[in-house]
């Protein structure tokens, strides 16, 4: 059978219950889109016929179902296929074995997918990162003296990168050279941290230790979103993460203490989640229609743009904005485990703002991979304020409070998913929503100022 990429035509046959037709169907539109044609072609009929029935479908002849949100090439048809037109929700009879032997395996299959080079790459891929990851836990433990580990990692780092970006561009392998390139982004962190660490114990570490890790991180990042051609969301996080790590780092350096600091740059992580979208529109260049200035200009066409160029903007926006959530959350969520472990009540009611604030914004993200990171870093303050509210109960306390306290939020959370799995919520909780998660955004400017000491400094130096 000839590849239908090329031509972008599948030349099919489908096979109706009262006719074969041969059909050459694009193979880049969606079955959905095709179906309403399929039906003219295979009678009058067939479109009314369907509403008794509950619709008409598309299955090979082993009965595999073709899934009417893909295009027929994402779900490789190709040439001289016979496809079969049935009604959505008839039975398909099993295929007849005359061999045993047959019969088990295709019953085997049924229960997982086998092994295919497909997985021996990522296998080989976890392999690689478990190594690494014993040796970045033996560099963090082969100190004081921390030269030698420093150096090491940021070696290590440099050979990562490279090896990322030449396995990426030279060799066309962009699977392996993000994988790669992206392990080579923590080796910088560590290494810009570990390099002028001198005799420090790691709890010591401060600020200047920061700064350089955060350069290294975002001069890694950089080079990584330039050098590698796929998934640049994680180098744009590395980016994002390293700039946060930078502006705490030198808030510090200007005399002031580390929680304050550290309630300063929580807070700018937490409206950083609101202004990203429209960073990322104009950091992708997507083109956005140009607003008439007078009424004659309504009627001005507008310049066109090519589809092409509008795809690929789209897609670019896509991996910046998934990249500066995933490495806002990364910086709020160390944050917040810092914050969680620190007395005062303002900087413990920050930190329950910007955990409510994060997990209020992962409703207004549609894609998994950008709800994702916003959930994870709100539930690590929610459980660094339960670790911490619980840690001065005496232990019955603790376990009464604590234990049952969070199962019957776990059953409420869980009966609460199946419920709205099932149907929308209220638009009444969606208003209430909209209208806390704005009262709890207003609300992080003034608590970060009570938690960043700004209150008390103002009072000082007016009497």
């Amino acid at each position: 059978m000839s590849a239908t990429p090329t031509t972008g035509l599948a030349r099919v046959t489908v096979v109706t219950p009262d006719r074969r037709v041969d059909l050459a169907l694009p193979t880049n539109v969606a079955l959905a889109g095709l179906l309403p044609s399929l039906l003219q072609h295979a009678g009058e009929s067939f479109a009314d016929d369907g509403e008794q029935h509950g619709g008409w479908m598309l299955r090979r002849s082993d009965g595999a179902e073709l899934v009417t949100q893909d295009t027929l090439g994402a779900q490789e048809v190709h040439d001289g296929e016979l496809l079969h037109l049935v009604p959505r929700h008839e039975e398909w009879p099993e295929v007849d074995y005359d061999d045993i032997v047959h019969t088990i395996a295709a019953g085997s299959r049924r229960y997982g997918q086998p092994w295919s080079p497909a997985t021996t790459r990522r296998a080989t891929m976890l392999v690689g990162a478990a190594a690494l990851a014993v040796v970045m836990v033996i560099l963090l433990r082969s100190g004081p003296s921390w030269t030698l580990p420093g150096w090491v990692a940021a070696g290590l780092a440099v050979v990562l990168l490279i090896t990322g970006v030449a396995l990426s561009r030279a060799m066309a392998d962009a699977q392996t050279g993000v994988f790669v390139a992206a392990i080579s982004l923590p080796f910088a962190f560590t290494g810009g941290a570990l390099l002028i660490a001198g005799d420090t114990a790691l709890t010591d570490l401060g600020a200047p230790h920061l700064l350089l890790a955060s350069v290294l991180l975002t001069g890694a990042s950089l080079v990584g979103y330039a050098g590698v051609a796929d998934s640049a969301r994680l180098f744009v996080a590395g980016v994002t993460t390293g700039l946060i790590g930078m502006c705490g780092a030198v808030l510090v350096l200007l005399g002031l203490d580390a929680v304050p600091a550290t309630s300063a740059v929580l807070a700018a992580v937490v409206l950083i989640a609101p202004a990203s979208p429209l960073l990322a529109i104009r950091l992708g260049k997507i083109p956005v229609p140009a607003l008439p200035e007078n009424a004659g200009a309504v009627f001005e066409d507008q310049p066109y743009v090519p589809a092409p160029r509008v795809f690929a903007a789209v897609a670019r926006a896509d991996e910046i904005l998934t990249g500066v959530l995933l490495g806002a959350s990364v910086a709020g969520s160390v944050c917040l485990a810092v914050l969680g472990t620190v007395g005062g009540l303002s900087v413990l009611l920050l930190a329950t703002v910007a955990a409510l604030a994060l997990l209020l914004r992962t409703r207004l993200f549609l894609a998994t991979r950008q709800r994702v990171p916003l959930l994870v870093a709100g539930l690590v303050g929610v459980a660094s304020l339960v670790v911490h509210l619980s840690t001065g109960m005496n232990p019955d306390t603790r376990v009464i409070v604590t234990a049952v306290g969070l199962a019957v939020v776990a059953g409420l959370v869980i009966g609460g998913g199946v419920a709205y799995s099932k149907r929308s919520p209220s638009p009444y909780i969606g208003r209430f929503l909209e209208m806390f998660d704005a009262f709890v955004l207003i609300s992080v400017i003034p608590i970060a100022c009570a938690a960043a000491s700004v209150y008390s400094a103002v009072r000082g130096h007016f009497g």
